[in-house]
């Protein structure tokens, strides 16, 4: 397990909080660009230039894209860093005032065409637009999306860990891993754990200074390899009860380390002191819950087997 370097994190953040503050002040910028330039007052009288359009591209679409990716990613970042002072509150502030004002004109705009088209279906069928008009109410319903989710977008909760929580979340892996519990594992699977894997595990083991390959044939180009991205804690949180798909029975499994999406497991079997290794490419959720179609598979008939495979570092 490892967490984002902070000091990385919380440059992505200033860079973002940067972002933002310019992206608002160019948004305001080109609003005001539409009024000197007098391309509102001719979209109000129906006098649509072409040298409108580059102010309303810009203004309408090209800055608010920027904006919008910015404020979701500061969010984002806000969100993790959890801290309530002066700074975070106003660029929040900020996040709400900019993606409700969005919002505003996304949905003004959506019900100002939608209007338009709802009162083209009022004059004679031979005389209607049929595909124009579909096409801006389509475009309506989109715009009118948008703009609800630009509203719903600040007030969403975080689900995700925080800062202090991730620190908190780390801490406790840590202690699980430089203190393993192989007494508690062997007493509750009834025999003893492999050698070879007490010593992957050990501190001074070969297996914690980097991520290594391992292939089956030593063919590292031409083959099928697996990747060890790091070792995990081994104590009784390290058994996880899987309920598999194809025969609906509870299987037991030993977690020992991860790959670059999921990890390496060994299938405990009464008297087995050898077992089988398995590997899954997706993580499980705290409660052992199995994405369809990841339930682990199995690489290797025994454990001494993988663990002799040729290796090399990455």
């Amino acid at each position: 397990m490892s967490i984002y370097p902070d000091n990385i994190r919380d440059e992505e953040g200033r860079k973002l909080k940067r972002g933002c503050m310019l992206s608002f002040i160019a948004w305001c910028a080109g609003l005001v660009l539409l009024f000197i330039c007098g391309s509102v007052s001719r979209a109000i009288e129906n006098r649509f230039e072409w040298m409108d359009i580059f102010p309303w591209a810009l203004s309408g679409i090209i800055i608010p894209s920027f904006g919008v990716l910015y404020a979701i990613n500061l969010k984002k970042f806000l969100d993790w860093e959890s801290q309530k002072n002066a700074v975070n509150t106003w660029f929040r502030s900020l996040i709400i005032l900019g993606l409700w004002l969005l919002a505003l004109l996304s949905a003004c705009v959506g019900i100002t065409i939608a209007y338009a088209a709802i009162r083209e279906t009022g004059t004679p069928p031979e005389k209607i637009h049929w595909i124009g008009t579909t096409l801006i109410l389509m475009t309506s319903l989109i715009l009118l999306g948008a703009a609800w989710l630009l509203f719903k977008f600040p007030l969403r909760k975080n689900t995700d860990l925080t800062k202090s929580q991730q620190h908190e979340a780390f801490a406790r892996w840590q202690a699980r891993f430089n203190n393993p519990d192989f007494a508690g594992i062997e007493s509750a699977i009834g025999h003893s754990l492999p050698e070879q894997l007490k010593q992957m595990i050990h501190a001074d083991s070969e297996w914690h200074l980097s991520e290594w390959t391992l292939c089956p044939s030593g063919e590292y180009e031409h083959d099928l390899c697996y990747t060890i991205a790091g070792i995990e804690p081994l104590d009784l949180e390290s058994l996880w009860r899987l309920t598999n798909p194809q025969s609906n029975e509870d299987e037991l499994y030993l977690i020992f380390a991860t790959n670059d999406f999921g990890y390496y497991l060994l299938k405990v079997v009464p008297e087995d002191a050898d077992p089988a290794v398995f590997q899954t490419n997706s993580g499980f959720s705290i409660d052992n819950e199995v994405p369809p179609g990841t339930f682990p598979e199995k690489i290797a008939d025994h454990f001494s087997q993988f663990i002799s495979w040729p290796k090399k570092p990455i």
